[in-house]
């Protein structure tokens, strides 16, 4: 391979390394809807195809070289650096393949094996393409110069983006603020919606490895009268930030004394880890609602199906429990999933 095609497919396999570690971390974002998550997905598996075929045509490349210099020939540093590199990158690159085929789930594995395999790619072409230059240039040559500036200035915007990202995460964890539907919708005996309760955190029960259900007890002075299936506004204080979420109401409505909320720990997820993993008893919340029009009506829905998959089934828990609080003659056929 000419040293001009060499470098272009250099530069196209580290470009597709990170377009795929771009890609996946975009895909992995929880504001992304199905229909855009789906196409990154697609976009990402297309960029691994091509990555896997441009590897197999540099590693071709690579044997022909080495068949040059012979079985007596001493091989230069770089290239031995070089063949260490692809013999450490495949078995990487199979593991994710792997991961993402039979275990799609473990996103933190895929996204520390993606930045793995970008940054062995940007050493396996930066390396010997550097080497070669130092080795050909003369002192203080303008192609040197040039080489040595474009090294430092992708490393200052490599760290520039990276801090960015960061700071982008954290202002998004501690100020996002869920929208509440203009036609959501309060039932509580003449009160506004807007005013808020104070909340107390009463009880603290493990229902999996992963979600715990709170209750908290509503003042004397309130009266929360919720349809099953709509959800409170809570106002946080994390660490000396105030975080607004949402979450829907997983006990029945017929308990005007107490309120309770099923929140999943997600990775990463601010508020919901806290909840998990570091909310007491005794706690104060501030909370707004009851919202929402996705809640049963035992006047209206006669018949029911309720299909449900992991923490979206919570509010089908609060219709359950209403329906099994008053006896309801709604038809009910319980379908969980996940």
């Amino acid at each position: 391979m000419a040293n001009t095609s060499a470098i272009v497919a250099g530069v196209a396999f580290v470009t597709l390394a990170a377009i795929n570690v771009v890609v996946m971390l975009e895909a992995s974002q929880p504001s992304r809807n199905a229909t855009t998550r789906n196409r990154l997905i697609a976009a990402h598996r297309l960029g691994g195809y091509l990555f896997v075929i441009l590897l197999c045509i540099m590693a071709y490349s690579m044997s022909q070289r080495l068949v040059g210099v012979g079985i007596t020939g001493h091989l230069p540093a770089h290239l031995v650096l070089h063949i260490v590199l692809v013999l450490v990158l495949v078995p990487v690159l199979f593991l994710k393949i792997l991961i993402a085929r039979r275990h799609k789930q473990s996103h933190s594995s895929l996204k520390a094996l993606g930045i793995g395999i970008f940054v062995i790619s940007f050493a396996l072409v930066s390396i010997p393409t550097l080497s070669e230059l130092l080795r050909s240039a003369n002192p203080g040559s303008l192609g040197l110069r040039l080489g040595t500036g474009l090294i430092v200035t992708v490393c200052l915007v490599q760290c520039a983006l990276v801090f960015e990202k960061k700071k982008q995460s954290r202002a998004s964890m501690e100020s996002h603020i869920p929208e509440i539907p203009p036609q959501a919708t309060s039932l509580t005996n003449g009160e506004n919606a807007k005013d808020s309760m104070n909340l107390l955190l009463a009880q603290i029960e493990q229902q999996t490895h992963d979600t715990k259900t709170l209750r908290f007890q509503i003042p004397k002075e309130r009266q929360l009268r919720a349809k099953p299936g709509q959800f409170l506004t809570f106002q946080w204080t994390i660490d000396g930030q105030r975080v607004m979420r949402s979450y829907t109401i997983s006990s029945s409505p017929v308990h005007v004394n107490y309120v309770e909320i099923t929140p999943k720990c997600m990775e990463n997820g601010c508020v919901s880890v806290f909840l998990n993993e570091r909310a007491k008893p005794g706690q104060t919340v501030e909370a707004r609602g009851p919202y929402g029009q996705f809640y049963f009506d035992e006047t209206v829905h006669k018949s029911i199906v309720l299909i449900a998959a992991g923490s979206g089934i919570t509010p089908m828990i609060s219709m359950l429990r209403y329906i099994d609080d008053h006896y309801c003659p709604a038809k009910c056929r319980r379908e969980s999933v996940g």
